[in-house]
């Protein structure tokens, strides 16, 4: 048989017990859910190093476009400048053409990639004409050169009357091989007389001076006739217009088989 006031403390103590199992079921919901969120949600230190990558890459971008622009705009710049240069090259070279200019010289030649130079043959002056106004100084002057068709060329180089014109200031070598002939009509009163070759500078119309000279003697004088050449070559300095020729003390004794020649190339 069971007691009235037994039942109403049972009851309160299974009112009691339920809630506290409600308590602790509800604070493990809680618990459960605070561990969840912390899942979902990344640490400090990973959002910082997220800013700092995202920072980067757009410092980056930024950078890539401002250089973009500023050697765009450098080359740019260098291109109109290359191209201002080549236009006034060229008309100054239409407007600064020296006296004696070789018929055939060209604006295009002015800029050939090839090394300035030339190579001059002897020819004979019954078969050529030219000009003179050579100065008066020692020897006759050789008038007349081959300039076109090989061995003969000139490359940057001009090519008038007996005289090669400087186009370009600088340094040069000269060269030059002067090839004469006795027979026994002049062995008699030449043998005993040296075969000198000149080679002249000229600036002014009346003036010149000295580069070098070479002379030959021949020493069999009982011959009949005799081939000799006379050669020599040096280094000079030349200015814009400078005229360059060769004088001999006897041009009569020439030879015109390709064995005299006169030249010049720039270091």
């Amino acid at each position: 048989m069971s007691c009235p006031g037994n039942a109403s403390v049972n009851q309160g103590a299974v009112l009691t017990v339920s809630a506290l199992v409600d308590n602790m079921n509800e604070s493990s919901n809680k618990s459960t859910q605070q561990v969840k969120n912390c899942e979902h949600q990344p640490s400090v230190s990973v959002r910082v190093l997220i800013y700092l990558i995202a920072f980067l890459l757009l410092a980056h971008m930024v950078t890539s476009a401002l250089l973009y622009v500023y050697f765009s705009v450098k080359f740019d710049k260098y291109i109109a400048k290359d191209s201002e240069e080549q236009s006034h090259n060229i008309e100054g070279a239409k407007h600064d053409q020296q006296t004696g200019d070789h018929p055939s010289t060209t604006v295009e030649s002015i800029h050939s990639p090839y090394r300035t130079a030339a190579h001059l043959i002897a020819t004979n002056p019954e078969k050529s004409t030219g000009g003179n106004s050579f100065p008066s100084d020692k020897g006759s002057p050789i008038k007349h050169w081959m300039d076109q068709g090989f061995p003969a060329f000139t490359r940057n180089i001009n090519y008038a009357n007996g005289k090669l014109v400087i186009t370009e200031p600088g340094l040069y070598y000269v060269y030059c091989q002067v090839s004469f002939r006795l027979t026994s009509k002049k062995t008699a009163s030449t043998s005993n007389v040296p075969f000198v070759q000149y080679i002249y500078l000229q600036r002014t119309l009346t003036q010149s001076t000295l580069l070098m000279k070479a002379s030959k003697t021949p020493v069999d004088k009982n011959q009949a006739s005799s081939f000799n050449s006379v050669n020599e070559g040096g280094v000079f300095e030349f200015k814009k217009g400078d005229q360059l020729f060769v004088t001999v003390t006897d041009p009569s004794l020439l030879s015109y088989d390709k064995a005299t020649y006169f030249g010049i190339f720039q270091l």
